[in-house]
């Protein structure tokens, strides 16, 4: 599947990416997603890579609440958000990457060229999500 990554980018920047992100996929009539996070987050190793099922709408909040728990640091800690077969990960290095194939992943992309986030397809990807929301999941109220 291919994947496309940024540039390393400023906290607001990764924020604002993660709404747009959100937004198009809802401008698409899609309502959920699944949320977690990984390395270099402050959950215990056994709690990493957990999917949370959450409203799409909710995801930035979600994120920005994690931030503020002292969960994760955006830009400095691993969160993936799943949406059907297309993942967004805010990686701990800084970048985004986004996995998948469509229309919406290519107005993603082509907004990523629009705002100068300088996305390159990395060729092979090395990480697939391995749980398909719905099929494994926790849900989160």
């Amino acid at each position: 599947m291919p994947e496309f990554r940024t540039r390393p980018l400023h906290r607001e920047v990764l924020i604002e990416e993660l709404s747009a992100f959100c937004g198009i996929f809802a401008e698409a009539g899609i309502t959920g997603a699944s949320l977690s996070f990984g390395w270099d987050s402050e959950l215990e190793i056994e709690e990493m890579w957990q999917p949370y099922e959450a409203p799409l709408k909710s995801i930035t909040e979600r994120v920005e609440q994690a931030e503020q728990d002292g969960i994760v640091r955006i830009g400095a800690a691993d969160i993936f958000i799943h949406v059907g077969s297309v993942q967004l990960l805010l990686c701990h290095e800084g970048d985004l990457h986004l996995t998948g194939e469509g229309p919406v992943v290519a107005k993603l992309v082509a907004r990523w060229h629009e705002q100068g986030l300088e996305p390159v397809q990395v060729e092979n990807s090395s990480f697939v999500w391995p749980v398909t929301p719905g099929e494994g999941g926790r849900s989160e109220a």
